[in-house]
């Protein structure tokens, strides 16, 4: 998530948000992001 400069893990946000909701708040697309993050558990 630091790649894509969203800061969630020190969010306050992040504890009441879905990805979804979070992806959007940063202006994401969620599927991307699902995409890039299954690649990444593939790997």
């Amino acid at each position: 998530m630091g790649e894509l400069n969203t800061g969630c893990v020190g969010c306050m946000g992040a504890q009441n948000e879905s990805l979804e909701q979070g992806c959007r708040a940063h202006g994401l697309d969620v599927n991307e992001l699902l995409k890039d993050l299954n690649q990444v558990l593939a790997d």
